[in-house]
């Protein structure tokens, strides 16, 4: 018989605060499931239901908010996301390297995100247009690795202003403490004295990824994205653009499935 069986729908002592028996649970920490994970969720009350990992076929519960595994937690089950109150960096690295990323959603908050289908680029396939191949002939450009990385971010939220403020002060001070640890990086691209363009994102053992990033001067992103390219073909198989646009397409980027990207992430070393 399952725990779920034995108890049935949130009979059992829970270290929470519940406001209503069948309403939101509005602070639970989810250590209590003893897998040494100290994040906070809101989440809605539901009845408890098991599932089976189809990767080590254990069975867990299957509230609404878990939706991975936490013995083997690389594989996520009919589900993609999970809120979260707060943003704590420790835990960052390793929904990071799980699959997951952070994603404002409706300005409700961050949710730890594995979508079915992720954006990813080989390094080796970077397109480069007949313009940027120009740019690049008739522009005496460098570029630095991790110089500005604070104001790289701020020009990236500055840069995407009018969407809607998504690089919050939390999320910036999450990424400001990651790149302290070594877990973060950004790429800045100079004419003269100025910064022109550049990104921001995670560096994990097995992949890059690109949070977000900005252009002062036209196609500047791209330039700083090629670089990006540059340091990784030879090293990391893929560079993790999370979700995909006909832009990022344009330079040679490809869409592929949840399985394909956990698998690129977990062979790398």
């Amino acid at each position: 018989m399952t725990w779920a069986q034995t108890h049935g729908q949130m009979s059992v002592r829970l270290p929470v605060l519940l406001q209503d028996f069948c309403g939101t649970l509005s602070a639970t920490n989810s250590s209590y499931l003893n897998h040494n994970v100290s994040f906070w969720c809101v989440i809605e009350a539901h009845p408890i239901t098991t599932k089976s990992c189809v990767r080590c076929e254990d069975e867990f519960l299957g509230e609404a908010w878990r939706n991975a595994c936490w013995d083997c937690y690389e594989y996520v089950v009919e589900g993609q996301e999970f809120f979260t109150e707060r943003i704590i960096s420790d835990d960052a690295p390793r929904h990071y390297e799980n699959g997951f990323f952070l994603w404002e959603k409706e300005d409700k908050g961050y949710y730890w995100f594995s979508p079915d289908e992720r954006c990813v680029l080989v390094p080796e396939k970077f397109h480069e247009s007949k313009t940027l191949k120009q740019v690049m002939r008739k522009r005496a450009l460098r570029y630095t690795e991790n110089e500005h990385f604070d104001k790289v971010m701020l020009l990236c939220r500055n840069a995407h202003i009018k969407d809607g403020v998504w690089l919050t002060n939390e999320f910036i001070h999450l990424f400001s403490d990651l790149f302290g640890k070594g877990c973060a990086y950004s790429i800045e691209v100079w004419d003269g004295d100025d910064i022109i363009g550049g990104l921001f994102g995670l560096r994990m053992p097995s992949y890059r990824s690109v949070e977000s990033m900005f252009s002062i001067q036209n196609d500047m992103s791209k330039l700083a994205l090629r670089h990006v390219c540059s340091l990784e073909r030879g090293h990391r198989s893929i560079i993790d653009l999370q979700m995909a646009s006909r832009h990022l397409l344009s330079l040679g980027a490809d869409v592929i499935s949840r399985d394909e990207f956990l698998y690129h992430i977990k062979k790398t070393p």
